[in-house]
């Protein structure tokens, strides 16, 4: 899925970063296409322009490229690599596809729109005045244009319980210990589209269904070592042991192990002025 944070960062996070989206598009499986599909049901017809908000590595950008065959599709994002890599990977957009580099943190992106589908994943909670800025992005949807907004309900599960060494419940502590700072990363955004005007017109809560086990471990590693490397507090000596074998390559490493446990939920909203 899209995910960036909408402010720059160095190349080795963008690096992780796109690794993490393109394991965790292949883990998710179809789910990018259902959830076009449901934004066509609700899109006005045609669909002649779509703008990925925080297009990260453009999975999402391609799933609605794919659904809305007809339309020219923009992709935003803050960092250069991931439109570099979007570039790379979307060689049939030829002429349907324009990158546009911005940081929504200054508003609504100079030159693009109005959309007839806006669609943000994963990024609208990095912005530093989200709702303020639903409130713009209003006004750059066409008048029977729909906004799709999709966040994550809570942090991935990977890990069972009882990992069979050190302390059961390590990926509790794990996740309690991120610092992200004065940001929700898992915001409900119903009464906020409400408050700015918009008519929820869909709401639904998606489980994913892990569809590749080499891909989820993979994307088990690269999120073990992303959160690790955003704990606020130090882990203790048993749980940093852990989580170090966890993210080797020995046996108990997660590249390795037949017992993760992949929990993942995602909510949508399609809503319209």
């Amino acid at each position: 899925m899209n995910h960036h944070h909408d402010h720059p960062e160095s190349p080795v996070d963008d690096a992780h970063m796109i690794a993490m989206l393109d394991a965790d598009a292949l883990v998710a499986g179809t789910l990018l296409d259902d959830l076009a599909d449901l934004v066509a049901e609700h899109a006005p017809h045609p669909v002649r322009s779509v703008v990925d908000l925080g297009a990260g590595t453009g999975t999402g950008t391609r799933a609605l490229a794919a659904r809305f065959p007809d339309a020219h599709v923009t992709a935003v994002d803050s960092s250069p690599a991931m439109l570099d890599r979007i570039r790379a990977a979307s060689p049939g957009l030829d002429g349907r596809l324009t990158l546009c580099a911005a940081d929504l943190d200054a508003g609504w992106p100079d030159g693009v729109g109005p959309g007839d589908v806006v669609w943000s994943a994963l990024a609208l909670h990095h912005v530093s005045e989200p709702a303020a800025f639903l409130g713009t992005l209003k006004d750059h949807l066409t008048p029977d244009g729909v906004v799709a907004l999709v966040e994550m309900d809570a942090h991935p599960c990977y890990l069972p319980h009882d990992l069979g060494l050190g302390e059961p419940g390590l990926e509790e502590r794990l996740h309690a210990a991120i610092d992200t700072g004065d940001m929700d990363p898992h915001p409900d955004w119903t009464a906020t589209l409400a408050d700015h005007g918009y008519d929820v017109v869909a709401r639904q809560q998606v489980t994913i269904t892990p569809s590749d086990t080499d891909a989820t471990r993979h994307l088990a590693h690269l999120f073990l070592a992303h959160v690790a490397d955003r704990v606020a507090t130090p882990l203790s000596p048993s749980d940093a042991a852990v989580l170090a074998e966890l993210l080797g390559d020995g046996p108990a490493s997660v590249r390795h192990r037949d017992d993760l446990d992949y929990r993942a939920t995602r909510s949508v909203w399609i809503a319209r002025r």
